[in-house]
């Protein structure tokens, strides 16, 4: 659009049979507000204007016109809202415009596609100035109103990335973040959403969160991913099931299965194959027991897994196993939810056969693991063409069928990894691949670490020949989630992987909270196991140069839980840690106004236990000045008695000293004990707040202290690691408490 075509277009539209001209728009102020259409369309910066051509009598014809379909719909709903059919024929649709009319012709040749024409009240001789006046007001607000300019939207992948990590971290805000940006962007439809939502439930709620969510009724009709299935009968296993396993009452678990949680959570519990959760394995041993005939072809299944879990959970499913009949008896509960399995694992070892793969489609619908896809893919190859055609008789056959087969058909990949080694192997020789990151996320509920009789040191080579791969960086949260899910986690043997692993995420982290977080537990992990002096120096070093790039308040926990425990574990190199101390503080202490009570409190404690005498020093004056200038949240803690339940008992400690640092009038008692004890039980009924950490604390020990605690006593439950958070959550309950 140039000028000359402006101006051409202008002179056209304002010439007979339209007996308005411009300098009548600009000598009258009433219409003044056309000619400013018309000087914003000389500019070249209009998105759209409005201009009027008076025929004859009291009607005047006005023609609504635009240059983009986004800037058209906003003109409709602005000419909607303002005139609508108050004042005249204005209709919400593109007009046809007539090629006979010298008028409408002008704005065809003009190029103009998007046309809104409308008349005014030809009964009305008030309609047309009613019209100007809400015209000249439309243009004047929509001036006001804010363009919002379009914003960088994440790839879908990587904001599922950061929902895993988050997931990871136990940072339930972090997940819920990524789910808003999924949801509030359109990247994934409503059932994604909602599957991704329950994750979260079941990783930091309740059953009791889940059921009031209302989730559950779609959860239970719609097909869901299996790590979906296994997280809710997780979560319902721990508020219903495991009572039951830590008082040794066989009965009264298969009872309550039974008789409440089968009728209202059956849909769940048709098949275990491809669960890998010790919780899942207890849950179908009970189903196996209380079903009309018990399965003990299941019962054996899992027992055959049995390597696969903690002692304890071995020995209640061994309970569990003693107590099937010796001859089929019936019990009670609906029989065929034990069925699929059943016929899974009679066709998985069944002749190939055109009946056999529509076997294995079937349960896939109930079972889609990786396993059946690439059972299904290698058979169906098999089959002559006649029989493939016959499998795709029907729309619902052949669409179920495509769905299957459709990931490795339409990919350069010809075959399905069934372990993190063929993974790994694959993902070197394919480039780019992308099923990778899907796979992946199913590889990490449905497989071990160790399948395929894995070699740490291949492995950990495999993983470091595709460390720069963009598909290893988005795909690294279900890699630490399945190492992390191991019953031995974490291995000696498998040191050399997890320090793979943590490097990957030091070279290629964006500095996350959640990438931070689950970097300081991976270091942890390697302490723990013992590194030699070298490695210490690596992770000092490495500490130090995240700590450089991403330094801010928000991650200042991460690097004072890191240097809290250093001092836990033996120290080869002294010097190295001082020095990350040191950093921590000296770039912490320039951005101490944006510090909690707490955190200053930390890095105070610390600088003590690193003999920084100066730095313990600075950051004691500014908590003294900060708690007289505002007034310490803590205050409110004096005369308490606070209790902290966790059997990470170096952070209970570190959480009593820096408690009684912000608030010395307080009392602070710390226990550890596996059961209910008397020493419990009276700690529970006398602390006026009691905070259990359930990411480190045994069910029963759980169970015990809310039960001896007062309804109107305050319990609060601590779902993350380190001292901090722990802290964090005491001072956000004084803080509501205040409200």
């Amino acid at each position: 659009m140039t000028g000359g075509d402006v101006e051409q277009f202008l002179t056209q539209f304002f010439a007979m049979p339209n007996q308005l001209s411009l300098e009548v728009l600009e000598q009258n102020s009433r219409l003044r507000v056309f000619a400013e259409y018309a000087d914003e369309l000389r500019s070249k910066k209009a998105r759209w204007a409005v201009l009027p051509c008076w025929r004859e009598g009291y009607v005047v014809d006005y023609y609504g016109i635009s240059f983009s379909d986004q800037d058209f719909r906003q003109l409709g709903k602005d000419l909607e809202a303002f005139v609508g059919c108050s004042y005249s024929t204005f209709e919400l649709r593109r007009s046809e415009l007539s090629v006979d009319d010298p008028i409408e012709r002008a704005i065809l040749q003009f190029g103009v596609e998007f046309v809104y024409k409308f008349k005014s009240d030809s009964k009305d001789e008030e309609s047309s100035p009613q019209i100007s006046k809400k015209i000249a007001l439309m243009r004047e607000l929509a001036a006001q109103r804010q363009v919002r300019k379009p914003r960088q939207r994440i790839p879908l992948h990587m904001v599922l990335r950061d929902y895993y990590m988050a997931l990871e971290a136990e940072n339930r805000v972090g997940a819920e973040k990524a789910i808003e940006e999924i949801r509030a962007d359109g990247l994934l439809d409503a059932v994604n959403v909602l599957f991704l939502k329950t994750l979260v439930i079941c990783r930091f709620g309740s059953l009791l969160e889940l059921e009031r969510s209302g989730f559950q009724v779609d959860l239970l009709t719609l097909r869901r991913p299996i790590a979906v299935t296994e997280a809710v009968i997780s979560l319902i296993y721990r508020a219903e099931l495991s009572s039951f396993e830590e008082t040794g009452d066989v009965q009264g678990a298969v009872d309550r299965m039974g008789g409440r949680l089968l009728p209202l959570y059956g849909d769940l519990y048709r098949s275990w194959h491809g669960m890998r959760s010790s919780y899942a394995a207890k849950s179908f041993m009970l189903l196996a027991l209380a079903s009309r005939s018990p399965d003990a072809t299941l019962r054996d299944a899992i027992l055959e897994r049995k390597t696969d879990f903690l002692p304890d959970d071995v020995k209640w499913l061994e309970a569990l196993a003693t107590a099937f009949p010796a001859a089929q008896e019936a019990t009670f509960g609906p029989g065929e939810f034990v069925g699929i399995d059943s016929v899974l694992r009679s066709a998985l070892n069944a002749p190939v056969s055109l009946e056999n793969v529509r076997t294995l489609c079937r349960t896939a619908a109930f079972n889609d693991t990786l396993e059946v896809r690439s059972v299904i893919r290698d058979r169906y190859r098999q089959l002559p063409p006649g029989q493939q055609r016959e499998l795709r008789a029907t729309k619902a056959s052949a669409a179920l069928l495509d769905e299957l087969l459709e990931p490795f058909t339409h990919d350069e990949v010809q075959s399905v990894p069934q372990n993190w080694g063929e993974w790994l192997q694959i993902l070197r020789a394919t480039n780019p691949w992308a099923k990778a990151v899907e796979l992946a996320r199913k590889g990490a509920t449905e497989w071990k670490l160790t399948d395929g009789d894995a070699d740490p040191d291949v492995l950990t080579q495999l993983l470091l020949d595709v460390q720069e791969r963009q598909e290893l960086r988005v795909a690294l949260p279900h890699l630490i989630s399945c190492a992390r899910a191991d019953a031995l986690w974490p291995r000696s043997e498998w040191r050399g992987f997890y320090e793979a692993m943590m490097d990957v995420l030091t070279s290629y982290t964006e500095g996350s909270v959640s990438d931070l977080t689950v970097w300081t537990e991976l270091a942890e992990v390697l302490l723990r196991l013992g590194v030699s002096k070298q490695r210490y120096l690596g992770i000092c070093t490495d500490a130090s140069d995240l700590w450089k790039a991403y330094a801010s308040a928000a991650t200042l926990d991460c690097a004072t839980e890191l240097l809290d425990t250093l001092l836990f574990y033996p120290c080869p190199d002294e010097p190295a840690r001082v020095d990350l101390y040191v950093a921590v503080a000296s770039r912490a202490h320039g951005f101490s106004r944006l510090l909690d009570p707490s955190q200053r409190a930390f890095l105070q404690v610390l600088g003590s236990d690193y003999r920084q005498t100066e730095w313990r020093t600075a950051f004691e004056s500014e908590t003294t000045v900060a708690a007289e200038q505002d007034g310490s949240v803590f205050a409110d803690l004096s005369g308490m008695i606070v209790a902290i339940y966790s059997l990470t008992e170096r952070v209970s400690k570190r959480v009593k000293t820096i408690l009684e640092m912000l608030c010395p009038d307080v009392e602070v008692r710390i226990n550890a004990d596996h059961v209910g004890t008397p020493i419990l039980k009276k700690l529970a009924r006398d602390a006026d707040i009691f905070v259990v950490n359930t990411a480190s604390a045994k069910h029963a020990a759980t169970e015990f202290i809310s039960a001896n605690r007062s309804p109107a006593a305050t319990t609060l439950f601590h779902n993350a690691r380190g001292s901090q958070s722990m802290i964090s959550l005491i001072e956000q309950h004084l803080v509501s408490q205040k409200i």
